[in-house]
């Protein structure tokens, strides 16, 4: 080649069956010549260098030109919020119940702040444990033994009792391993976050746009290449680019259609019995 920096790249994983699927669609695109306009969707030459300034070098040779920008000129997530992992108590079966196994006068489910959470110093508080693929809200099923902040658990050598000074803010979280599309849902005050329900703390105007942000078709494109696996950990959701201007009238915008959302999601997460905001079935 001329320039030594090209690389040529076939995209093979969009093809299930394994190793002779993918082998004979090789064969099938290594000979397409790449030059002409109408390029082949699975072959691609790229100039290593534009990758560079990107959020870690990320290596995503079937992004667009216009992507790869979204990259060099943002933020990245972490200069704006805080993603953290959570706790592992080390025996759930000790621990951790579902809400609907305790006496409701053992538990403190609704909070306005963490304080209220902490000065109530109930047995039971809302447990983040991650859950299926839901947006905006809802996933809550599990409590969690926290009388004292959590003393029993902290004392255990079989515990992970990890960026406590989180516990009881809220936040907004993803489920670490999915087999769906991530998706991101808001916890208000009063819950602890477990290892696999992995979240993201700030003040709440910036949560309401990162929530909105990450539910989105951009970055859903985007976390293909930040981890193209189901696994979604903490450094890679850290490196999510975002643009924020809270003086633009579209940060106003994006945040009173999430806490719409939310709402919306409430409502319907809390038409059904196993909610513990349950009062009557919306068809009653």
């Amino acid at each position: 080649m001329e320039n030594k920096k090209n690389g040529i790249y076939y995209r093979l994983s969009d093809f299930k069956g394994g190793m002779n699927i993918q082998n004979k669609k090789f064969l099938e695109f290594k000979d397409i010549d790449i030059t002409k306009k109408e390029k082949p969707q699975y072959k691609f030459l790229v100039d290593i260098e534009k990758f560079n300034n990107t959020s870690g070098n990320c290596v995503a040779y079937w992004l667009s030109d216009e992507y790869i920008n979204i990259f060099k000129t943002s933020k990245q997530l972490i200069e704006i919020a805080k993603p953290a992992q959570g706790m592992a108590t080390g025996d759930n079966k000790r621990f951790v119940k579902l809400w609907w196994e305790v006496d409701l006068n053992d538990e403190f489910l609704n909070s306005n702040s963490a304080e209220e959470s902490k000065n109530a110093n109930k047995k039971f508080v809302p447990y983040n444990k991650g859950g299926s693929f839901r947006k905006w809200y809802g996933n809550n099923d599990y409590i969690l033994y926290f009388k004292d902040y959590g003393r029993d658990i902290a004392a255990s050598s079989e515990s992970r009792f990890q960026n406590s000074q989180l516990y009881l803010q809220q936040s907004i979280t993803w489920s670490k391993i999915s087999s769906s599309p991530i998706a991101f849902r808001y916890k208000p005050f009063g819950h602890v976050f477990d290892v696999a329900g992995t979240s993201i703390f700030g003040d709440k105007d910036d949560l309401d746009y990162l929530l909105g942000l990450c539910n989105s078709i951009v970055v859903m494109g985007l976390l293909k290449a930040i981890s193209p696996t189901l696994n979604y950990e903490v450094g890679q959701i850290s490196t999510i680019p975002v643009k924020v201007d809270k003086n633009n009238d579209n940060y106003k915008r994006v945040n009173d259609v999430v806490n719409k959302n939310i709402e919306l999601s409430k409502s319907d997460w809390s038409s059904f019995e196993t909610s513990w905001d349950f009062r009557k079935h919306p068809l009653v």
